[in-house]
Parts: structure tokens; sequence; C-alpha cells
């Protein structure tokens, strides 16, 4: 192990420590002091909620029937946020997402971080886990990186929520064993869009949209494009600059998302080929090559996107966004026929219906799947082999690239979080191992705090969200 330099905080002994504070982290934590838990968060940037708060749409929450498969504290952050002006609350569409969540990117870094001082979460930003001390399948202490030097953190149950599976690649656990990674994305915002004449071109000009991301048996209407706030478009244009060598595009068609107040989008289009988000490296080129690649696109939106003549960059995310780094090797591996055969299992702990979604990380293109009925995401899935006291929650969990590049979305990584939290607080409170716990009463206080833990649940109640 590393030498451990400057101020060793090594005192102090946590029921739960949260190792990332993203998407799930946040969930995680937040369920896990409700529970009573003494929790500590860390969380390796200034902020929390990781994508959550880059102003993309929050995907997830539904499935292609238009239900509802995700509620819990996730739905309770829609609420808080509508509370607070951040957002409009859910919106169902004819698209493959069925409904999505609108954000605003300043505001719900605020609202996350009022829940988890209300629910009396310690959060240290700015710290990064760099090593880990095993006593046999026990994680001993972490060693944490601050600003201030680094120092020892100890806790009864971990939940590993990096979305890197740090605490399985430190401590020297199983990993599965991935080749080509799907490629990171450098969101962005764009401000002075005039929308209404983009929505009036498409509207004239059906053929720039794509239709083919329309839900079975929704047509594409004027009515449609007038109304959507999410574009899939100029398809065509894409290929046509590309022969002509105008411009290389880094995705096969434009896609963007109109930003709350209608007068800007946040644009999710710039994807790095061939990079590791796990080697800092690789990681450093993929960024260099997505910000040199902004200037070029912003000036061919103005030249060639109608409605964009005037427009302005108004920011980008400091960091690209990861789809895929690392994954575990868990108790249960969910499979490619789980999630397209819309399985359900007995110690199923949250619900999956978002449609499979694979970047190419080589090419412009990728491969997706519309998923006809949601999926269950079992308890065994977050329990890494290899460690004890210890659980994953989001996109770094047992599964497939099949079934990854469906869970990897934001709901779905908020839902798994809350089951993880839950889970560590439980095993802290009863001395049991989180392997040990019953997942039937894991299930049943789930329940209790509106989380939906099964197809059958979502099936019977068959609702839909709020549009």
């Amino acid at each position: 192990m590393s030498e451990v330099r400057g101020p060793a905080r090594s005192g102090e002994l946590y029921d739960v420590v949260v190792v990332g504070g993203g998407t799930a982290g946040w969930a995680a934590a937040l369920a896990a002091a409700r529970e009573g838990a003494s929790v500590l968060l860390l969380e390796r940037k200034g902020y929390v909620g990781g994508v959550l708060s880059s102003g993309l749409p929050i995907n997830g929450f539904f499935d292609a029937s238009q239900r509802q498969v995700v509620r819990g504290s996730a739905d309770e952050l829609v609420e808080r946020l509508r509370e607070v002006g951040g957002s409009s609350g859910y919106r169902l569409t004819d698209l493959w997402f069925a409904g999505q969540v609108f954000v605003d990117p300043a505001l719900i870094k605020a609202v996350l971080l009022e829940m988890l001082q209300e629910a009396g979460v310690r959060l240290l930003l700015f710290s990064q886990v760099v090593d880990v001390a095993r006593d046999g399948e026990r994680i001993e202490h972490l060693v944490v990186q601050g600003r201030s030097g680094a120092f020892l953190c100890r806790g009864r149950t971990f939940v590993d929520s990096s979305g890197d599976a740090v605490l399985s690649f430190l401590s020297g656990s199983p990993l599965q064993s991935l080749d080509r990674l799907q490629p990171p994305t450098l969101v962005f915002r764009i401000e002075n869009v005039d929308l209404p004449k983009l929505r009036e071109h498409l509207a004239d000009h059906p053929e720039d949209f794509m239709s083919g991301r329309m839900l079975p048996g929704r047509a594409l209407t004027r009515e449609f494009i007038r109304n959507t706030d999410f574009f899939f478009a100029f398809p065509g244009l894409t290929r046509q600059v590309e022969a002509r060598g105008e411009y290389v595009p880094l995705i096969d068609r434009f896609m963007f998302t109109a930003t709350p107040g209608g007068t800007g989008v946040v644009v999710n289009m710039l994807r790095a080929r061939d990079a590791d988000g796990t080697s800092s490296e690789s990681l450093s080129r993929a960024t260099v090559d997505l910000y040199t690649n902004l200037v070029p696109l912003v000036r061919f939106f103005r030249e060639r996107i109608p409605g964009f003549e005037r427009c302005t960059l108004c920011d980008a995310e400091p960091e690209v966004q990861l789809r895929e780094t690392r994954r575990i090797v868990g108790d249960y591996t969910l499979t490619d026929e789980d999630v397209t055969e819309g399985r359900d299992f007995a110690d199923s702990v949250a619900v999956g219906g978002y449609f499979i979604d694979i970047h190419s990380s080589t090419d412009s293109h990728g491969r997706w799947q519309l998923l006809e009925r949601p999926y269950g995401i079992p308890y065994r899935t977050l329990l890494p082999q290899g460690l004890e006291g210890v659980l994953t929650a989001g996109r770094c969990i047992s599964g497939t690239e099949t079934a990854a590049a469906s869970y990897r979305v934001m709901a779905t990584c908020m839902a798994m979080g809350q089951a993880a939290g839950t889970a560590a607080a439980l095993s802290s409170g009863t001395g049991k191992p989180p392997r040990e716990l019953d997942p039937e009463k894991l299930r049943a206080r789930l329940a209790e705090e509106r989380a939906v833990v099964s197809v059958a649940e979502v099936e019977r109640t068959g609702r839909a969200g709020d549009a």
C-alpha cells in the first residue's frame, strides 16, 4: 500500500462510506442516511450528481409503454426540482425515450446538495480514493487523496458508485474483460437559437427528422415536431457533409435538447473514438480532440442548421462524460436475454426499461434495440465477487455489454443507488454482510420508500407518469 502523506483522519468509523457522488452515489448516500446510518460520501469533483448535473435530460424513468419504472428518491428529486423551477417535471414523448425530465444544471446541483444535507450525509468533495487496504475479503480502510493530503477512511459497509468500479479495481477483485468501450462524449450548451424556426423547418421537411426513433404505432406529425424538445435530426446532412469532406461528424445525426426557457439547446453529439476512460493518456487525447471539435461544429451549426444562424456557444462540461469503463464480476451477471426478454427476478431491487443504446467506438454509427418489456435488476448484480461488505451501484454493476447499454442511464442508476444505499445501511445496522441480507426484506423496505422493485409491479399497476 502507498505511504499516507499529510493529515490522516483515521479515527472516525462510518456505518456506510459511498465512493462517488454521481448519479447512483447521491441516491445511495441519501438512502443510507435516511435509514439512520452514519454516512460519508466521497466525491472527486466539486459538486454531486455527475451526468445528472450536465443539463442532459434524465432518461430511464419510463418503458416503451410509457409506464413509469423508476420512482423512489429519483421521483422525489423531480418533484423538488419542480418546486424551485428547475424542471417542468415528466414529459412523455412518442420517441423511444417514452418520457424524459428536462432540468436546469445549476439548480439540480443545489437541490441534490440540499437533500443530502437534510438527511445528515457528511459530504467530502475534491476527494478521490487512491488505494485500498484489505483484510482477507473485507476492506480494512481506504486511502483518500484530498486537497490537504491523503487520509484514511474506514467504514462498516462500502458502496462503490464510482462508475469505474474503483474498489474492485484497487483491491484486485475480479473485473470483466471488456474489449472496445463505448465512446465518451462532450456535452455543451448553445444559446440564442431560434427554436420556432427550427421546428417549422422540420415540420416542412420531415425527412430531416429521424422517424425511425418513433415508438411503435406513433407517427411523425407536424404537431409532434412543433412540440418536441428533443431532436434526432439531419441524418442526411451528416452523410452529405462527410462525403464532401466539409466536416467529419462524430455521430450519424444531430442530437440536441431544448433547454428550459426555449432559447438554447444542450448538444450531445461529440463522441471520442477509440477512447479508454480508464487511461489518463487516452482520456486526455479524447478531451483534446473533442474540445477542438467545438469550434468547427458550432460554425457548422450556424452555416447549415435552420434557426442556428446567430447561435453562440454558452459553455461546455469541464469533463467528458463516460458511458463505459469497468464492470464488476458479480454474484450474477445480467444477460442480454434477461434484458431483451424482460425477465423478472425474486431478488430484483430495481427495474430498467430504457432501450439498448450502444454507441460505436470506431465510427459514427451505433446499435439500438427497443425493449418491449421492462426487466428486473437482481440484487446479486450489485455484489462484487472477492469482496465482502461492498456493494456496487450504477453502470459498473455486473452485466453484459448489451445489458449495460440499457441500465447505464440516469434514472436506472438512481434506482440502483437507492437499493445499494438501503442495503448498505441494513447491513451495517444488523451486522450482517450484504450477501447475508434477506432480499425480500430489502425489497419490502424499498417499496416502503416508493421504489419500484419488480416487473410484476409495473405490469400490475400499469401507471404512466405525469405528462
